[in-house]
């Protein structure tokens, strides 16, 4: 697979990891397409690195098991400039990192119909196109996500309703209104 440079994988039934190899790849795009039972992108440990290093565009759809796309900061593409994810029913996080990571080259992000997904505080400092469509938990900006400031449904509601607070003008009345 080292000379591949894109790859689509679609209706695979009973596949629950994309990749098992750990050598160095060229693909650069990947596309992945109804996996009813796929659980992630590689076989974990950290093969992924090398796996997806050259990655620039990636499209997930119809992949209703996977939970996290990428677990761990050794497997995040960092040469990754699109990212598409759609009608992933499961989709929590699309990095399972422990602190806030980067994604430096990321440039179009594409979120669509993920109910559960929520944001995990990874930093998109050159993202330029932002869509996000049916994810209720994935309440960040474009800014926030420049950033990484993004945060969850919940702690983000409670942070405007505080702004809202403190910037409201008071209003006063000098009779019946």
């Amino acid at each position: 697979m080292s000379s591949v440079k894109g790859c689509w994988v679609e209706r695979c039934k009973k596949m629950e990891n994309l990749f098992v190899s750990s050598s160095p790849s060229s693909l650069e795009i990947l596309w992945v397409s109804n996996l009813p039972l796929l659980k992630r992108l590689d076989s974990g440990g950290n093969g992924g690195s090398a796996v997806f290093k050259n990655l620039k565009k990636l499209s997930i759809d119809c992949c209703r098991n996977i939970e996290t796309l990428f677990q761990g900061a050794s497997q995040v593409p960092e040469n990754l400039e699109v990212l598409r994810v759609k009608f992933c029913d499961q989709l929590k996080k699309l990095f399972d990192v422990e602190e806030a990571g980067e994604l430096p080259n990321l440039r179009k992000l594409y979120l669509l119909d993920l109910p559960v997904l929520s944001s995990d505080g990874v930093k998109f400092r050159s993202l330029e196109k932002y869509t996000k469509d049916k994810c209720p938990r994935f309440t960040a900006t474009l800014e926030e996500l420049k950033i990484g400031t993004a945060k969850t449904e919940e702690a983000s509601s409670s942070k405007e309703d505080q702004t809202r607070k403190d910037t409201a003008p008071e209003i006063q009345t000098t009779g019946p209104v």
